[in-house]
């Protein structure tokens, strides 16, 4: 049984994925996954100790449980379906899948809309060892009503393999950020993570800043390396909209803060570059949060982004 469930899994997602090498997916595109995964693994090492504020990571996660799923077995596959789902925002997400397996590797795509995300899922050592994985990363353009769905091989919910739930992380459209070769670090708003409900990160070319700040619990965060440390003033190039000056903003670097009050610059994307302070950074890995105090008006403000000037 086990291993006709294992060959199922491969038939099923060797149709999904398309052209196969010997080890599997085309090498190409299993080399882009692994990179991809790797990148995000040790982004999230690095954000399970952070230093600076403790704030809520589980903020605009969208989380699909099996329980709220209906399931059908097909010939060579199981597809799971749930209500369909309606966004507060648009934005790039990362798919963590949670599961049970006892299959050396299971085949797995996970749609909403025409979106999907594709990979695979190892085996998690038994049917009481529960495993989370990130499958891939999907980008959701917009805010609408999308059908949801799964596929896995046969025999996907019973002895060997159990789907638990399915969970969308808020993740940067951009992967990393290094320091400048003349030692300065810029922190565009493409490259924050959004914990968020309301704010995301708007792609328009006459936007391209984090904006829809318009729920104080909303935050964003960089992740970055420095490779030559020194002190660098903190630089933050936001704007905000006609009236809706007032609000408080803290901005972390690590575990300093820096403070102030939003003023009004004459339009949400008329830039205003305001310097927050120095800071000293070592060699290293280092983190970056902007997470409101306060929302006087109809939104926070919107925010381009921050530049570490490093001194002379």
């Amino acid at each position: 049984m086990q291993l006709r469930t294992r060959f199922a899994a491969v038939f099923v997602f060797s149709c999904l994925v398309g052209p196969w090498s010997a080890t599997g997916l085309a090498e190409n595109e299993t080399t882009r996954k692994d990179e991809i995964a790797k990148i995000f693994a040790e982004a999230v090492a690095k954000a399970s100790q952070p230093r600076g504020p403790e704030l809520d990571r589980a903020r605009g996660l969208i989380g699909f449980e099996v329980k709220h799923a209906t399931y059908e077995k097909g010939p060579h596959w199981g597809r799971w379906r749930w209500p369909e789902f309606t966004g507060d925002r648009w934005g790039m997400y990362q798919v963590e899948v949670t599961y049970v397996s006892v299959i050396t590797r299971m085949g797995m795509q996970f749609s909403i809309g025409d979106h999907k995300a594709k990979g695979y899922l190892p085996q998690t050592g038994s049917m009481e060892a529960e495993k989370t994985v990130v499958l891939d990363r999907i980008y959701l353009p917009d805010t609408k009503t999308y059908a949801v769905s799964a596929l896995t091989g046969d025999d996907s919910n019973g002895d060997t393999f159990r789907l638990l739930r399915i969970d969308l992380r808020p993740a940067p459209e951009g992967i990393g950020v290094t320091q400048d070769f003349d030692g300065g670090i810029t922190l565009p708003a493409a490259k924050a993570t959004t914990f968020s409900r309301r704010m995301r990160f708007e792609p328009k070319p006459e936007k391209n800043c984090l904006g829809f700040w318009t729920e104080a619990g909303d935050w964003a965060e960089w992740l970055f390396s420095v490779h030559e440390g020194g002190k660098f003033t903190v630089e933050l190039h936001h704007g905000c909209g006609a009236g809706n000056g007032g609000s408080e903003v803290e901005v972390w670097i690590n575990d300093k803060k820096h403070t102030f009050t939003v003023a009004d610059t004459g339009g949400f994307q008329s830039w205003k570059a305001v310097q927050l302070g120095v800071v000293e950074l070592s060699e290293g890995d280092h983190r970056v949060v902007i997470t409101p105090v306060s929302k006087a008006k109809s939104a926070v403000l919107d925010v381009q982004k921050v530049v570490l000037i490093p001194q002379t």
